[in-house]
C-alpha cells in the first residue's frame, strides 16, 4: 500500500506553493493600501519577512517555507520543529497543522499526527481543497495504524472531498485505495488456515528438537556415569 505514502509529500509541496501564491497576492494587495513599513523580523527561510506581512511575506508564511525545505532534507525532526513556530503564529490556520501533521507521519509519530491533523479539520472552514488534503492524510494515517475500517472509511471521505469542484484532488485515489484494502484484507483471510499449519509444523519441530536434545543430554550423563 504504497500509493499514498508516496503521493503525500507532493501533496504537501502543492499547498504550500499555492498558499504561498496566495500570500504574495494579498501582500501586494495590501502594499497598494497600506503605507511601506520595514521588515525588521527575523526571517527563518532568508525571505524578507514583515511581521504585517505587507513589505514581505508573514511570520507564519516564513516558518511554513523554512518546515517545507527542511520536509524536503527529510529532516524531519526540523520540519516539525519549525511547523510548530507556524502554528505558533497563527493556530487558526489549518495549514500549518497539516503540514505539521505530515511531517510527523513521515517521522512515525503516528498519534502526535493524528492530533494535528484533526485541528486542522476543525479549522480548515470552507477551504475545499486544503479539505481533501486532510481527508487524504488522515486516511494515510489510518491504513499506516492499520486501522482498516478507519482507513476505508476515511478514503470514502477523501473521495467525496477531492470530487468537489474546487478541490483539484484525485478521488479516483479514494476508490483505489479502498478496493486496495478489501483486497489485501481478503488475501490476509484466505492466508489464515495456512499460516495457522506452518504454526503448527513449526511448533511440532520445536517440540521434537527439544525431546531429541534432552535424549542426547540423558545418553552423555549415562556415558559420564560410566
Amino acid at each position: 500500500m504504497r500509493l499514498a505514502r508516496t503521493w503525500l509529500p507532493l501533496a504537501a509541496l502543492a499547498l504550500i506553493a499555492s498558499a504561498a501564491h496566495a500570500d504574495d497576492k494579498d501582500t501586494k494587495k495590501k502594499k497598494a493600501d497600506a503605507p511601506a513599513a520595514e521588515a525588521k523580523a527575523p526571517s527563518a527561510s532568508g525571505a524578507k519577512v514583515d511581521p504585517k506581512g505587507i513589505t514581505g511575506i508573514s511570520p507564519f508564511m516564513d516558518k511554513l517555507s523554512k518546515g517545507q525545505k527542511l520536509m524536503i532534507a527529510r529532516d524531519f525532526p526540523g520540519a516539525i520543529a519549525a511547523f510548530r513556530e507556524a502554528v505558533t503564529e497563527d493556530p487558526k490556520n489549518a495549514i500549518g497543522h497539516l503540514y505539521l501533521g505530515s511531517a510527523q507521519l513521515q517521522k512515525g509519530d503516528l498519534g502526535e499526527a493524528d492530533a494535528s491533523l484533526q485541528t486542522a479539520l476543525r479549522n480548515v472552514g470552507p477551504d475545499d481543497a486544503v479539505r481533501a488534503k486532510i481527508s487524504f492524510a488522515l486516511a494515510d494515517l489510518h491504513e499506516r495504524q492499520r486501522k482498516w475500517d478507519d482507513a476505508k472509511g476515511a478514503w470514502d471521505t477523501y473521495q467525496k472531498d477531492a470530487d468537489r469542484p474546487k478541490a483539484k484532488g484525485f478521488p479516483d485515489t479514494g476508490k483505489e485505495r479502498r478496493a486496495a484494502i478489501d483486497k489485501w484484507l481478503e488475501a490476509e483471510r484466505a492466508a489464515g488456515p495456512v499460516k495457522a499449519r506452518i504454526a503448527a509444523r513449526e511448533k511440532e519441530h520445536e517440540a521434537s528438537a527439544a525431546k531429541d536434545a534432552q535424549k542426547d543430554a540423558d545418553a552423555n550423563d549415562k556415558k559420564k556415569r560410566k
